[in-house]
């Protein structure tokens, strides 16, 4: 590696990828033990795969030991220790819809799919390694062409969510992941959906509606009514929660903004609730434990 790095200070470095962490997020570079440090893909260093080291710490997740964390453009330097120093974003959402996508193409991929959207965004706007989430999907730019952007998915996104029952033409909530210095309409959305919920009720009022959702008891536990929860990427205040069901309404602009809007009875919704809450719920987990 140290022949490889040569000097690399004041180098644009744009990467992104799959990161597997362990439980310490420890990664064993040249004999040794290091800690908060994954691998990226450098174009700049010839795509050559390197180790970096995080400039902050990352959050492990047990139930997500694949987690796709989006770099910046930053500068990145060689340290001390050889290894290749980069700054980086976590991309977190407001579910605050920019727009409706379209689904261009749909292509089935080994332990995937790839997924083209027409965004309305070009390269300047979502750019390669963008955050975008998709239904509340949160996916990373592969490839951007006019104003197409192209997205890989995996299997845990297929089992989770409801992009995989999305067609030719299908439109789609979409997000860019948000700015510091943006301003927060909605509350903080990961991008992570938890589960797919069902709409089993809709109830019309001339221009707004009332919808029931159906859901994993897991979820309820984690919702409140006037609390946040998150559908299809849009950020929605809860009305009535059951064990297995809740309630929110529409007002007629999120109707027809959004894909909400076209959905009838039966249909998916990609459900993840409000990250506080998942906190809160760990916690008392620990209390309930140690008495």
């Amino acid at each position: 590696m140290k022949s490889r790095l040569r000097d690399l200070s004041n180098t644009q470095l744009l990467a992104s990828g799959p990161v597997k962490m362990n439980e310490r997020c420890v990664s064993v570079i040249d004999g040794k033990r290091v800690p908060n440090a994954l691998q990226v893909l450098c174009p700049t260093a010839g795509h050559k795969l390197w180790y970096v080291e995080l400039l902050s710490p990352i959050v492990y997740e047990p139930s997500r030991p694949h987690c796709h964390f989006p770099l910046v453009q930053t500068t990145c330097r060689p340290s001390k220790a050889n290894q290749l120093i980069v700054s980086f974003e976590i991309s977190v959402f407001t579910g605050i819809i920019e727009q409706l996508g379209v689904i261009q193409k749909i292509e089935e991929l080994k332990g995937g799919f790839l997924l083209a959207v027409e965004t309305g965004w070009g390269a300047g706007d979502a750019g390669l390694g963008a955050s975008i989430a998709i239904n509340g999907c949160c996916l990373t730019v592969v490839k951007t062409v006019d104003r197409i952007q192209s997205f890989e998915a995996g299997k845990e996104t297929l089992s989770r969510t409801n992009l995989g029952e999305l067609k030719l033409g299908s439109k789609v909530n979409l997000e860019r992941g948000m700015k510091a210095d943006a301003r927060f309409d909605g509350h903080i959305v990961t991008g992570h959906v938890d589960a797919i919920g069902r709409l089993v009720e809709r109830n019309n009022d001339h221009d707004w509606s009332e919808f029931w959702f159906e859901v994993p008891s897991a979820l309820t536990r984690q919702m409140a009514s006037k609390g946040s929860v998150t559908v299809n990427g849009v950020s929605l205040t809860l009305v009535h929660v059951t064990d297995t069901r809740f309630s929110i309404a529409l007002i007629p602009h999120t109707l027809v903004v959004t894909n909400l809007g076209a959905m009838r009875i039966g249909d998916s919704a990609n459900i993840e609730t409000d990250v506080l809450a998942k906190y809160i719920e760990r916690q008392l987990q620990f209390f309930r434990a140690a008495n």
